[in-house]
């Protein structure tokens, strides 16, 4: 499906949605867990609002019997979402949306690390035949740049009469 003109402007839950439900059949419900960060737990919205509200409602409206669950935790890193993995799996999801890493990236923790509890997450989702859409983010270096340029300013700046 070519999306173009004003569609280009529909917000991203369509999207996963769009990609979703490429893998579903159309009778049963559906459990779609959404195992993220603030960014799926919806941090300074109101639950409605959060991403996974908004993809059951938006997949609900095109007439799929669906139920998204939040199992988000804002703040949380890729060891946070590994350790909590198997409690997510309670509500025996068919498919899981991964969103992990971004708490990484601002920690300064190592991309190896990383991969290497998201790559845990897939590993025990393949184990039990779960679909995943892995979602990510690029790391945004000028945030990097822009607080060592800060801290360097800070010291180069700071009074004399403070040391």
């Amino acid at each position: 499906m070519l999306i173009k003109g004003e569609d280009m402007k529909t917000p991203w839950p369509w999207l996963f949605g769009l990609i979703v439900f490429t893998v579903l059949p159309a009778a049963a419900e559906t459990t779609i867990l959404v195992l993220g960060d603030s960014l799926t737990a919806g941090y300074g919205l109101t639950s409605e609002l959060a991403f996974p509200a908004q993809l059951e409602a938006a997949l609900v409206e095109r007439g799929h019997h669906v139920r998204v669950v939040n199992a988000g935790i804002s703040g949380d890193t890729s060891a946070g979402g590994a350790a909590r993995l198997e409690w997510s799996l309670a509500e025996q999801p068919d498919i899981v949306i991964v969103e992990l890493g971004a708490n990484d990236a601002l920690r300064g923790l190592s991309p190896a690390q990383t991969r290497k509890q998201l790559a845990a997450i897939l590993e025990r989702l393949k184990r039990e035949q779960v679909d995943v859409l892995l979602a990510g983010m690029k790391a945004p270096v000028t945030w990097v740049q822009i607080i060592i340029t800060a801290l360097t300013v800070c010291i180069l700046i700071w009074p004399k009469n403070l040391t």
